[in-house]
């Protein structure tokens, strides 16, 4: 008789955080989260970030092509977080044109640089245009960006700035603003 083992929802969570956090610890680094109950407008890995990551303390703004009635309900279901304005937003969720310009979301203080929006921006992988160095990255690795000069820019304020996840379905990638971003 073959034992099937099924993971409660205890362990996929510790299981997304752990992929979560060695995703942020090792900028690039391509990870798989999958959600099988995702909206069909929101990437599974978006899902499953947002599960990790919110609670009714959370505030999120949806772009445009994500906000509506079948997202909202999910997030409320899921998370509990309220949706909100670029201003007022704990996390960002769009694909990049969506969530342009980015000089809206908070980018945290002196005293408290942690206060920023994080962004997870909902696009498909392309070829590698961009450079990235710094915390976590043995010499340097090559990614794509949606827009090198952009995120280059929001990466010069660290330690203020904002903290981005790339998502393309299941995979996706951190690019902290702690990051150095060059030209491939």
């Amino acid at each position: 008789m073959e034992v099937v083992s099924k993971k409660n929802n205890s362990q996929i969570s510790a299981d997304y955080f752990r992929s979560i956090l060695f995703a942020t610890s090792y900028p690039g680094s391509i990870e798989i989260l999958d959600n099988i109950n995702s909206p069909s407008n929101l990437f599974s890995a978006s899902c499953s970030i947002i599960k990790t990551f919110c609670d009714s303390y959370s505030n999120i703004f949806l772009g445009r092509d994500i906000n509506n009635s079948e997202t909202i309900d999910w997030i409320k279901f899921n998370t509990g977080a309220n949706i909100t304005d670029k201003k007022n937003a704990n996390f960002a969720i769009g694909t990049w044109d969506d969530l342009l310009p980015l000089d809206e979301f908070k980018k945290g203080d002196e005293q408290n640089p942690d206060q920023s929006c994080t962004i997870i921006c909902q696009s498909q992988f392309e070829k590698p245009n961009a450079i990235i160095t710094g915390p976590g990255i043995k010499s340097s690795k090559s990614i794509f960006l949606p827009d090198r000069e952009i995120i280059k820019k929001n990466n010069q304020q660290f330690p203020l700035g904002l903290d981005f996840y790339f998502v393309d379905n299941d995979k996706f990638y951190s690019i902290p603003r702690s990051l150095k971003i060059g030209e491939l």
